[in-house]
């Protein structure tokens, strides 16, 4: 939810406009509705940031998590990550850019865009319910360098490794069930597949980051492939690997 009153706006300077004809005075830009305009424009995308970010409170230690969800809308930059706070809470600094078209008096549309950098602090707590908004002003520097490709936390190979069941045959679906628990972003690609009794997991973030497990007759094998056997036209991140084997052992 949207919360905290709109303040200041960041000076944005618009030119007269000439339009062609021979007749009246030339139209001029109504500045005060085009600003207001273009703060819809950036109210509408940062409540698509808060929602993105709200999706990923549950995680433990989410800051960058936070930050990857907002550089994923279109238009969001990611200027401050404050994850030093209290409580476990979690402060992103964000500039969107409110885009309008120019408007004259009478609400006609002028040949021109408005763009309006304005920058927001969403404040998310994980024991709440709802984050909180607030418009500030926008923070010196360039924004930072966020990926927004997904990743794999650097406990998944023990996690997998813990999550999958022992003992006895396991099922496909026992071992999608394990899978589907896992503590993992949206993002990440999962995949299950049984082939003879031996039930294959892929677990795939982005082109070099994969794990993959292999679980036949209650024996788990969870490993990495080498970056090197990742690449296009070797081997792929998918669950018919790990039934297989294939590269658990680095390539010579």
């Amino acid at each position: 939810m949207l919360r905290g009153r709109l303040r200041g706006l960041v000076p944005v300077s618009i030119g007269l406009l000439l339009l062609p004809g021979c007749y009246g005075p030339e139209p001029q830009v109504d500045t005060v509705r085009t600003r207001e305009l273009a703060m819809q424009d950036a109210g509408g995308k940062v409540i698509r940031v808060e929602q993105a970010v709200a999706r990923e409170r549950r995680y433990p230690h989410p800051a960058q998590r936070y930050a990857r969800e907002a550089a994923r809308v279109a238009g969001t930059e990611v200027m401050r990550i404050d994850d030093t706070r209290t409580g476990g809470g979690v402060s992103l600094i964000v500039r969107v850019h409110g885009v309008a078209t120019a408007v004259d008096a009478s609400g006609r549309s002028m040949d021109e865009t408005f763009d309006l950098p304005v920058c927001y602090a969403i404040s998310v707590e994980q024991d709440a319910m709802d984050d909180r908004v607030d418009e500030v002003s926008c923070p010196d520097g360039s924004p930072l360098t966020v990926s927004v490709d997904p990743e794999l936390p650097g406990s998944a190979e023990d996690d997998l490794r813990q999550a999958l069941p022992t003992g006895g045959a396991a099922t496909e679906q026992a071992v999608r069930a394990a899978v589907d628990r896992l503590d993992l972003e949206p993002l990440v690609i999962r995949q299950v597949a049984a082939v003879g009794g031996v039930v294959g997991v892929a677990l795939r973030a982005s082109q070099y980051d994969c794990l993959l497990a292999r679980v036949e007759g209650g024996r788990v094998e969870v490993w990495r492939p080498a970056r090197v056997q990742l690449v296009p036209g070797e081997l792929s991140c998918t669950a018919d690997t790990a039934v297989a084997g294939h590269g658990r052992r680095p390539p010579h």
